[in-house]
């Protein structure tokens, strides 16, 4: 094919049209070969959607389309105020926390402060969706060594998870008082929205707050399990936790005001029900607990139970809508 200036090419290859490749046959360009120095030359084409524009000379391609719609929340750890040290002289310090189903992250390796003495924080940790979100940490105190051949040992001065909404927040933990009582002070913000171009949908507004909650008096924690009653019914939620425990809510039964978790620590504590959904979260009056023994004599009821029913300490399973009064 001719592709000289104004030739087939230029007549074939219209806006309609991509050129896709040139190459060489080899052959000379007319039969007779009149003129042995043209070659011959094949072109493809192919219909394809036209180029997009090239940008002008100097100037920039439009901006990408920004990402869906979210919104993250950020923690930002502060500070870490000792209220009682315990020990003759200071007290060294171990301090670990997460937010949400993330990794422990160790803010404090070792330090040693004495009593209303503070540690300075900078660890910030962020999450998608908006608040509240859940902030779990972990003090530790070290003891030791007495003596030379000694060993030093972390004793645990406790464990607290809480759902935190906006704001200057407060984490005391102090589960295991002989060892210590620290607050971790907190600051919950969310970071805002990134918008594609449209509002997003509103949320709902946050469930109303449980009331009248309170642990039942023939239902005292033992055995790692525990029963919080609400007046009935509680607020429809997307889920129920427990504030101020260490564990897992694995039952709610919203009819009749029960709220069924696991604990991991003993001692006295002062706990919350809260009822969450995508807007948010609010939650009871606190309520007094003293959490009992973690052994037993008699192995805890199994959690896995027939449909309709739920686990109850020492008693197995029990109808959902029947109060767990194991101690009876």
């Amino acid at each position: 094919m001719n592709i000289s200036k104004s030739g087939h090419r230029e007549q074939i290859l219209t806006s309609a049209y991509n050129e896709l490749g040139t190459g060489l046959a080899g052959v000379a360009a007319t039969p007779d070969a009149a003129l042995p120095e043209m070659g011959t030359y094949v072109v493809d084409f192919g219909a394809c959607d036209a180029p997009e524009p090239m940008p002008p000379a100097g100037g920039t391609s439009p901006p990408l389309p920004p990402p869906p719609d979210f919104q993250r929340t950020a923690v930002r750890f502060q500070n870490m105020h000792v209220n009682d040290c315990p020990e003759i002289g200071v007290c060294d310090w171990k301090l670990s926390c997460h937010i949400g189903n993330q990794p422990d992250v160790e803010l404090l390796g070792m330090v040693s402060r004495n009593t209303g003495e503070d540690v300075p924080l900078s660890t910030t940790m962020t999450q998608d969706g908006a608040p509240p979100v859940s902030v779990t940490c972990t003090v530790k105190e070290r003891d030791g060594p007495f003596l030379f051949f000694d060993s030093p040992v972390w004793e645990l001065v406790g464990t607290v998870s809480t759902p935190f909404d906006t704001g200057q927040r407060d984490l005391r933990i102090n589960q295991n008082r002989d060892e210590g009582d620290v607050t971790v002070q907190i600051l919950v913000e969310p970071l805002g929205f990134t918008h594609s171009g449209t509002s997003p949908p509103p949320l709902p507004p946050p469930p109303a707050a449980p009331t009248g909650c309170r642990i039942p008096e023939a239902s005292s924690p033992r055995c790692g399990f525990l029963s919080a009653q609400c007046d009935a019914p509680l607020p429809a939620a997307s889920e129920y936790l427990i504030a101020g425990v260490v564990g897992q809510v694995f039952r709610s039964v919203p009819e009749i005001g029960l709220v069924d978790a696991e604990y991991q620590e003993e001692g006295d504590r002062t706990l919350k029900v809260c009822a969450r959904n995508a807007g948010g979260a609010r939650c009871s009056n606190g309520f007094e607990a003293s959490l009992g023994p973690l052994i037993c004599p008699h192995p805890p009821a199994h959690r896995i139970c027939p449909e309709g029913q739920r686990p109850c300490p020492l008693k197995g399973c029990i109808p959902n809508n029947q109060h767990c009064d194991f101690l009876q």
